[in-house]
């Protein structure tokens, strides 16, 4: 996903998270767990200044977008 200038991508299916500056392919962040989720099959989100990815459980983490990937809220929405 690319928003406002950071492009964030997820190790395969799973919940490690990388964001990229997307002028020049620098690491903002590498390899960073996102914890609460497991196997994740969604694109990850974004709105409102906030990084949304969901895990095939129904469990969604919302992130602060930016230069660290802070944790806002879990979510449990089930299957």
């Amino acid at each position: 996903t690319l928003y406002k200038g950071q492009i964030y991508f997820l190790s395969e299916n799973k919940n490690i998270l990388t964001s990229l500056d997307a002028s020049t392919g620098k690491p903002i962040f590498t390899r960073t767990r996102i914890n609460g989720l497991d196997t994740i099959y969604s694109s990850i989100g974004a709105a409102a200044d906030k990084i949304y990815v969901t895990g095939r459980s129904g469990t969604t983490v919302v992130m602060k977008a930016g230069p660290e990937p802070d944790v806002l809220s879990t979510n449990e929405l089930g299957e």
